[in-house]
């Protein structure tokens, strides 16, 4: 939340850079941490480098990419999460069976890539248009759009929009706080961008991607194999996000919504139905449901969420409603996340049965909300709100 504030008044770029020396600094006592307040610490700071990056990473991209591609760049962005998460399921198989430090070390210091990376490509980034625009600096943002590959007549075009944009925003709201994030017509907006970012967090992912080696090893598969099937279940995340990218636009964000929901739900429901028989064959079942639901997951709710927040949320507060939703999620992820003793952890497949009913709940209510949004302009979007 303190990133978003800060970033409507430094820009997107500086915060981005910030976060990634937090990350550098984070990465670096979690490899050298030998005594617990050392490494708490460490996590402390990932976790700050984190949101800061998640929020001014969906800001950024909302506000630079254009308007035919947006929905399709804002769906294909998780493509890093899950390809991070194929880096770390490599790297447990490779050394989670070591007997030394090096063991967990291993997947932090694989950061130092990601950090590596981004320093790199951060310096050739260009700044917000609209954040330009926002602070009146209009020239630069005529230069950065024309970098944008935008024509000068077009940019110029580019920027009239923007400036109209934010003179209709400051109309209904004189402030940019949190606060007027719950105003007038932007508390259905900040609804509508949060809703879906909720969902995915109530979807029962978190024990979906968080605990799948421990039931497959519940389920009687070795620990090598489990490893191995957590591999696979990245690659088919990763192939469900590529899907994700045809469907957002020929779908919708509402359809791809609704029906991403729906389809989990019956997963879910019947993965739950499975746990509760409990004999060897259908334990493996859920094992492979799980499985599916990863992809299904990564190819609806889990790309589309992402590009309802960008672009249902009011411009001058992008940036502190993607916060707004990523703190949401974070604490429904917390409450939901607390797996407990191995007596019980069987039960927690019949857990993902009350996710399925609640998917369907949701399903026929908040997913309503969601609008029609594909190749509008914010501009255009906006005029949907007033």
């Amino acid at each position: 939340m303190g990133s978003a504030a800060l970033s409507d008044k430094i820009g997107r770029k500086p915060i981005l850079g910030l976060g990634f020396l937090i990350k550098a600094i984070s990465t670096t006592l979690q490899v050298v941490a030998t005594t617990n307040p050392v490494f708490f610490g460490a996590m402390v700071l990932n976790g700050v480098s984190s949101g800061t990056l998640t929020t001014m990473s969906f800001t950024y991209i909302g506000e630079v990419a254009p308007t035919i591609l947006r929905g399709v760049i804002t769906a294909g962005a998780p493509i890093a999460i899950c390809f991070g998460g194929l880096c770390a399921a490599i790297l447990v198989n490779y050394a989670g069976t070591q007997d030394s430090r090096w063991a967990y070390r291993t997947g932090f210091v694989s950061e130092y890539g990601f950090v590596a990376v981004s320093a790199i490509l951060l310096p050739f980034m260009p700044e917000s248009p609209w954040w330009l625009v926002g602070r009146g600096k209009t020239n630069q943002a005529l230069k950065i759009l024309q970098r944008l590959s935008y024509s000068e007549n077009e940019a110029e075009g580019q920027v009239k929009s923007i400036i109209d944009t934010l003179e209709k925003s400051r109309m209904e709201t004189s402030g940019a706080s949190y606060i007027d994030c719950f105003r007038r017509s932007n508390l259905r907006r900040t609804m509508i961008s949060v809703a879906p970012s909720s969902i995915q967090a109530l979807s029962g992912v978190v024990f979906v991607a968080g605990y799948s080696t421990y039931y497959q090893q519940l389920a009687g598969f070795s620990t090598q194999m489990s490893f191995r099937l957590f591999i696979t279940q990245q690659i088919l995340s990763i192939f469900g996000n590529f899907c994700s990218w045809f469907l957002i636009d020929r779908a919708g964000r509402r359809g791809l919504n609704i029906w991403g929901v729906a389809l989990l739900a019956i997963v879910l429901l019947i993965t739950g139905a499975l746990a509760v028989v409990a004999t060897p064959g259908t334990i493996k079942g859920t094992v492979a449901l799980i499985l599916l639901y990863c992809y299904l997951y990564n190819a609806t709710i889990g790309a589309a969420a992402f590009t309802v927040m960008t672009e249902t949320a009011t411009p001058r507060l992008r940036a502190k409603t993607a916060s707004l939703a990523f703190v949401f999620q974070s604490s429904l992820f917390v409450s939901t996340s607390q797996i407990p003793s191995r007596e019980q952890a069987c039960a927690n497949h019949r857990l993902l049965r009350p996710c399925g009913d609640l998917c369907f709940r949701i399903c026929s209510t908040r997913t309503r909300q969601i609008w029609v949004q594909k190749l509008l302009s914010f501009s255009e979007v906006s005029a949907c709100f007033v």
